[in-house]
């Protein structure tokens, strides 16, 4: 009969040989079994592990934990429409077109006139007035000269009746001095023929003066409508310039806000990605630490039941 040591004893090693024998169906094959009896006779069949002797355990992959899906890596430069960019580039080939298609130089068709009209004006000759040269004085002359010929006829043909119809010096004397009357007559005249040619030399030089002025007034006026255009393309340039920065700056905004969701989004997408790594980690090491806990406690069970036998022979 056994003793109620023996008994608790034997109970003891089968509740660890249970435990052994479960460890064995999840890693490693015995080296062999060794019969053993215990205190009360009973034979004892005791698994002892040999490190080496079977496959080598594998390791356990974690279960509660999994590696991170893949995600996709975000893209930069997504939020800018290619509607925006094409935007960007209408406003400055505009702007480069204003810019390069200029004002132009102002050219004026009124220069030859102004040129000739000033030549005239300034090389004009001095007035000068010669008598014999004025067809006024010319008319006048010849009416003096037959009106004096007929009051020269005239006084001597009074003086012959008074003659009895025979010429006498004094009758030519007298015809002469009619026809002189009408010559001094006719020198009278040439102050007023020469103030009449300088007032036609006056006038015509204040003709040359206003068709000089008519000819630069009109120039004025195509300066002062080239000015109003070279105004009119200064007022696109700046308006162009101003859209363009405006365009330009509004991409520029909209970039950088796009570059900063993207940095955002890149920042998310690593702290998720090394946060689930983490995790996986953790657990990986925590299933890894328990494996190698339940190996060891294995093992170790398994070197006091070989103790144990090697005790009870």
């Amino acid at each position: 009969m056994a003793l109620p040591q023996q008994e608790m004893l034997k109970e003891y090693r089968d509740r660890l040989q249970a435990l052994a024998r479960g460890a064995d169906q999840g890693g490693g094959t015995a080296a062999g079994n060794q019969g053993t009896k215990d205190a009360a006779g009973e034979k004892i069949q005791v698994t002892p592990y040999v490190w080496g002797s079977g496959p080598a355990p594998t390791f356990p992959k974690a279960a509660a934990a999994s590696a991170p899906a893949a995600q996709p890596v975000p893209q930069a430069g997504q939020g800018v429409s290619a509607q925006e960019a094409k935007t960007v580039s209408q406003a400055r080939d505009y702007l480069q077109g204003v810019i390069s298609g200029g004002s132009g130089g102002y050219r004026s068709d009124y220069t030859g006139q102004i040129a000739d009209l000033y030549d005239q004006i300034m090389n004009r000759p001095k007035f000068q007035y010669d008598v014999n040269r004025d067809p006024l004085f010319q008319q006048y002359k010849n009416q003096y000269m037959v009106n004096g010929q007929r009051a020269m006829q005239d006084a001597m043909g009074q003086a012959a009746a008074l003659t009895g119809g025979y010429g006498s010096s004094w009758g030519n004397t007298a015809g002469y001095q009619a026809y002189q009357q009408y010559l001094q007559m006719l020198n009278d005249r040439v102050p007023e023929l020469e103030q009449r040619a300088f007032d036609r030399y006056a006038y015509e030089g204040d003709q040359m003066r206003q068709n000089m002025d008519l000819t630069l007034n009109l120039d004025n006026i195509d300066y002062s409508r080239y000015r109003d255009k070279v105004q009119d393309w200064k007022d696109d340039r700046a308006f162009s310039y101003g859209a363009y920065r405006d365009t330009m700056g509004d991409w520029q905004s909209q970039r950088a806000f796009d570059y900063g969701m993207y940095r955002d989004a890149v920042g998310d997408y690593l702290n998720e990605r090394n946060f689930g790594w983490n995790m996986y980690d953790a657990e990986a090491n925590r299933e890894m630490k328990n494996y190698w806990n339940s190996k060891n406690y294995q093992l170790n069970v398994k070197k006091f039941l070989a103790s144990l036998a090697k005790e009870s022979k």
